[in-house]
């Protein structure tokens, strides 16, 4: 047997350390494996985790926008109708409701009205789910008992403009009932030319005055009415019945007949540039 592994010794070890070697590598190659596996599991679990959370975060901010009143109207004829129930309910006519230039979501509300009456339509309004910003008051027709003003405001309806009703609401109204208010916007015109206050209906948020010029020895003012701008003389009307009667530098003198007599109209160069409208 010594003699045996003396004659082979060379042989054995040799296979001896291939033995080894194979087990060693397999050892190795099962390791390897497996701590691959490991960490593709520990990937894979970060992956899913990650995917979790940004499900829980966008199932939280369609919860919350759920649960926010939405802004803009679903239902056109409904906004309308509650719209027109208001100004039926205080007898307000609306002259123009258009969207804003500024977003989609927003429309522009033109009325004519005295202010009590105007207080009134406002409080109807805030039982509606909008919001009202925007506000613009300017003379109108002052010879009304109470004096008429051309009022302008921008509402931005949510959820179709539906209505609501809390305490504010009745509050609102209760404070609007009372009589005893002044009208902050109340003024009289003065006429340059007969160095008094006159009572003349007042144009000029109605039309648009952009120019007083001459064209040959005709004197002309360039006026806007309903989006067309043309250049008018004295003696011209500006719609049926209302007639230009003088034109001056900054002003224009327009006057209508009615069957109570002859009503007086001015027009003047706009000096706020607040109204984007033409």
């Amino acid at each position: 047997m010594d003699a045996f592994l003396r004659k082979h010794r060379a042989f054995l070890l040799s296979t001896l350390y291939l033995i080894t070697g194979l087990m060693l590598l397999g050892y190795a190659t099962l390791y390897s494996r497996r701590d691959v596996a490991i960490a593709d599991a520990l990937q894979l679990n970060r992956l899913v985790e990650e995917e979790n959370r940004a499900l829980a975060e966008l199932a939280k901010k369609q919860k919350k926008a759920e649960a926010a009143p939405q802004e803009g109207i679903r239902s056109l004829p409904t906004f309308l109708e509650r719209i027109n129930s208001i100004a039926q309910k205080t007898t307000v006519i609306i002259k123009e409701l258009t969207p804003s230039r500024d977003t989609d979501l927003k429309f522009l509300l033109k009325i004519t009205s005295d202010y009590m009456t105007f207080l009134r339509f406002a409080a109807e309004l805030e039982s509606l789910n909008l919001v009202i910003n925007d506000l613009q008051v300017r003379p109108y027709d002052p010879t009304k008992t109470p004096p008429v003003h051309a009022i302008e405001f921008s509402i931005t309806p949510r959820n179709d403009a539906a209505p609501m009703s809390d305490d504010r609401v009745v509050a609102l109204r209760d404070q609007v009932a009372s009589l005893d208010k002044r009208n902050p916007f109340q003024r009289f015109a003065f006429n340059a030319t007969t160095k008094e206050v006159s009572a003349e209906i007042d144009l000029t948020w109605i039309h648009k005055l952009s120019g007083v010029g001459r064209v040959g020895d005709r004197k002309v003012a360039t006026i806007n009415v309903r989006n067309e701008t043309k250049d008018y003389s004295v003696g011209d009307e500006l719609e049926p019945g209302l007639t230009i009667t003088a034109i001056e530098n900054d002003r224009v003198q327009l006057q209508k007949k009615t069957g109570d007599g002859t009503t007086r109209y001015v027009m003047r160069f706009r000096r706020s540039a607040v109204s984007k409208q033409p």
